[in-house]
């Protein structure tokens, strides 16, 4: 038994499987069709169950993010970090995968803590390798805190830094992990009013299922098998990333209680190509 639930029978169920994206219309988003079998527009890539375990402080990336340690070496064609010493958003903190990213019983696992001596804080940023134009992301995930003040967004961001925020932003998830999840989105132009998921999606302690799907005419939110969000509002149309960040909120330091720790931890990582 695997001590982190990966549910894939439940995500294949909600269409990660061969059969294409088959995602049940939510209440929330009404008139939106699933896709099906016969019109999918995904074509799988590959899916990551976390079954190879990496002890913390063995997780080392080089300075282009690429994994480098023998120990890492199972995830090094898969997955990035952004390097020791990288600093947060909002210029406070740093990410250090080498102190804060593990991968243990089925789950990766992102760590948030003050660092004793400095008293920063300190998170870690995983990602997938490469970039697309348009694609499909799915992923089993929860999010664990002692105190209000970390956070945690999965997001695809432009490869081309300079280009935003005229390229968009896709955020999903996005929030403190004190509080129920929510998401942004921001649409291509950098001019139209930001667009969000609202409050009370579900709990960030909660194992939840997320699907993040991205074309040329439309972007969607998947939670646990629902739709919860759909646009079709100047979608982005040039190559991004897709990666998880923890640690401090983007625009302003935290405001958290001495000692707070957190952490976020996912169970299993699927990704299919857009074929139009």
């Amino acid at each position: 038994m695997r001590p982190y639930p990966n549910r894939r029978t439940a995500l294949t169920l909600a269409g990660l499987g061969t059969a294409g994206a088959l995602l049940s219309p939510g209440a929330a988003v009404a008139g939106i069709r699933p896709w099906t079998a016969a019109r999918s527009p995904w074509v799988p890539l590959w899916t990551e169950d976390f079954t190879h375990n990496v002890a913390r402080g063995t997780f080392r990336p080089n300075p282009a993010g690429r994994l480098v340690s023998a120990e890492t070496a199972p995830y090094a064609e898969r997955l990035i970090a952004y390097p020791d010493g990288w600093r947060a958003t909002n210029g406070v903190g740093i990410y250090a995968p080498s102190r804060s990213v593990s991968v243990d019983s089925g789950a990766l696992t992102i760590r948030c803590f003050t660092d004793a001596t400095t008293g920063e804080p300190v998170s870690g940023a995983v990602g997938t390798t490469g970039s697309s134009t348009y694609g499909r992301w799915a992923w089993r995930m929860r999010g664990l805190t002692t105190s209000p003040g970390w956070n945690c967004v999965c997001l695809l961001w432009p490869v081309d830094d300079a280009s935003w925020p005229r390229s968009g932003e896709i955020d999903w998830p996005e929030s403190d992990l004190s509080e129920q999840v929510k998401g942004f989105y921001h649409p291509a132009g950098g001019r139209a009013p930001t667009e969000y998921v609202i409050d009370g999606t579900g709990s960030w302690a909660d194992w939840n299922d997320y699907v993040l799907e991205w074309t040329p005419t439309s972007v969607r939110y998947g939670f646990n098998g629902r739709i919860v969000f759909s646009t079709s509002t100047n979608i982005p149309n040039q190559p991004m990333r897709w990666v998880v960040q923890t640690g401090e909120p983007p625009y302003k330091p935290a405001k958290r209680a001495p000692g707070a720790t957190a952490m976020v931890q996912i169970s299993n990582l699927s990704t299919w190509a857009y074929r139009g």
